[in-house]
């Protein structure tokens, strides 16, 4: 069960966030590369030609920005039984089952009648050194 949990936390991982740096990373080279091409051409040079060149650009970028407001805002997140898969809300579950089982050991611990000899035991030698519990 772990492994599945593990697989879908990947799965998320791949199809969200790393498609959010990827989309992110094209968009900051194309505006670098529009910033960088409209800025070493000069007025004197063909203003229509650098408008022609800026549009292009940004009609490259848009494209892009709207993937990536996609991704963000409206792409549903992969989930197991209506519950996000994260690696977060996984850590969450894990630490929860590991708190109950240890708690559950430490009852079924309790009813051991080798550990309530060993307690009855470590009390006696506790009041043999002048410790009272109460």
């Amino acid at each position: 069960m772990l492994s599945i949990v593990n697989n879908l936390v990947s799965l998320e991982r791949l199809l969200l966030d790393d498609t959010l740096k990827i989309l992110q990373s094209w968009r900051e080279r194309l505006e670098r590369l529009r910033y960088g091409v409209t800025s070493t051409l000069f007025e004197e040079d063909n203003l229509k030609d650098i408008t022609f060149l800026d549009n292009y650009l940004c009609s490259l970028i848009d494209p892009v920005a709207g993937l990536i407001d996609y991704t963000k805002n409206w792409q549903k997140p992969v989930s197991l039984f209506g519950v996000t898969a994260s690696s977060t809300r996984r850590n969450r579950v894990v630490l929860s089952l590991l708190a109950y089982f240890a708690v559950l050991l430490w009852q079924l611990l309790k009813q051991q009648g080798w550990y309530i000899a060993l307690q009855q035991e470590l009390a006696q030698i506790a009041e043999s050194h002048g410790v009272h519990f109460s």
